[in-house]
């Protein structure tokens, strides 16, 4: 009895919270707001929300967005700006788009070189990374969630 009664509020739990997640997301994706930093952030922390709850195309539109709005406030080579961008890269790492992660990783690093040299740790780890990617065959380019799925760690 007390087990289904914890589940069964969880699950309550649960819905409100996706439920309010749903409508902060309709709202951050509005684009006539004002250009605020503070809002850009709460739209960047709903992106990893919606990352942890696997809903990846929401997390690309507003990791799209953040970045976006981070460009226009503090510049393309801003560490946040660029944080965000990796982010994004990692994401599609994550969801099997390896092209798209290594041309955005691509775009880190370079910045990252510019901004802060090639021997700061944060360029060295994105240098690291696009490495290691540039060792991936061929065929997982092409049939990335096959290999994610024979490969799926449990």
């Amino acid at each position: 009895m007390h087990v289904s009664l914890c589940d069964s509020n969880c699950q309550n739990a649960r819905r409100k919270v996706e439920d309010l997640l749903q409508e902060l997301y309709k709202r951050s994706s509005q684009r006539d707001e004002v250009i605020d930093p503070d809002l850009n952030d709460l739209r960047y922390r709903l992106a990893k929300v919606q990352v942890a709850l696997g809903k990846y195309n929401k997390a690309i539109k507003l990791f799209d967005l953040t970045i976006e709005i981070s460009s226009l406030n503090f510049g393309k080579r801003h560490p946040r700006t660029l944080s965000r961008i990796n982010c994004l890269a990692h994401l599609y790492l994550k969801s099997g788009k390896i092209r798209k992660a290594q041309k955005l990783f691509a775009v880190v690093l370079e910045q990252r070189r510019i901004a802060l040299g090639a021997y700061h740790p944060n360029t060295l780890f994105v240098k690291n990374t696009l490495q290691s990617l540039s060792r991936i065959s061929p065929i997982q380019l092409y049939f990335p969630l096959l290999f994610q799925r024979l490969f799926k760690q449990k």
